[in-house]
């Protein structure tokens, strides 16, 4: 089966169509006035955030500002006591190796140098 030839556009990009204003025009009578009606009624809202809608919403955005910077520092409060604890067990651990190495407890309180008996 062999398929006819599609036309080429000349140019990167087709041309669009373009209703004339007499088709419209026509469109417009043929459409019933419910049907009109209709359209009018469910017209879609354009959003458009207005000094009233900035007022409502500015407690709101001040509420999640806070929010975030709360849990932020809470996060950095934790992170700190994360990063004290592996210091103190850094410290025991070394202080104990030392001690370890030493023998263990000495109750020799001697100046260091000073002959023994």
């Amino acid at each position: 089966m062999v398929q006819p030839p599609t036309p080429r556009r000349s140019g990167r990009f087709a041309e669009p169509e373009v209703a004339s204003p007499i088709a419209v025009w026509r469109s417009m009578l043929a459409a019933s006035v419910d049907s009109i009606e209709q359209r009018r009624a469910h017209r879609s809202y354009d959003p458009r955030l207005e000094m009233a809608g900035i007022i409502v919403l500015a407690p709101a955005f001040v509420a999640l500002t806070i929010v975030i910077l709360l849990a932020l520092l809470a996060i950095f409060v934790v992170w700190l006591g994360i990063v004290g604890v592996l210091f103190a067990i850094t410290v025991v651990v070394d202080l104990s190796g030392r001690w370890w190495r030493r023998g263990g407890p000495s109750f020799d309180h001697r100046a260091l140098g000073y002959p023994g008996r």
